[in-house]
């Protein structure tokens, strides 16, 4: 599988490495930490149970960053136009399940009682 750097990079985007992904479950951000970029098989190994939030930056520009004084915003230290996108995925026996996509859990998953699925996106006509 390709790096969010190597299609990135392919489209001529920058790619911030000051942040990556993580694991998360009893903590927001936990380890493993989930890079970005770098070469196919040389990031964490996954295993059945983890789940991780993957989470690519990319900027029409350089890809340096500065944080500012309200100590959460981060932007592109050229003033170029960026992009954040994040999915949490779940490691199953059955193979990865994107938690935050709308399809739901692949087919043998069980779906624990009380959980609610996200509604359908609809695109709404004008006018």
């Amino acid at each position: 599988m390709r790096s969010s750097a190597a299609r990135g990079r392919r489209r001529e985007y920058g790619i911030v490495e000051d942040y990556v992904g993580h694991g998360i479950g009893s903590e927001m951000h936990m380890d493993p930490p989930v890079p970005n970029y770098g070469r196919p098989g040389r990031g964490p190994v996954l295993a059945e149970g983890m789940a991780l939030a993957i989470e690519p930056l990319l900027v029409l520009g350089s890809p340096n960053t500065r944080l500012l004084d309200d100590g959460w915003t981060v932007v592109s230290e050229d003033g170029g136009w960026s992009a954040h996108f994040e999915h949490t995925v779940a490691i199953t026996p059955d193979g990865p399940w994107v938690l935050t996509a709308f399809t739901g859990p692949p087919a043998g998953v069980p779906v624990p009682t009380g959980t609610v699925r996200a509604p359908a996106l609809h695109r709404h006509a004008a006018g």
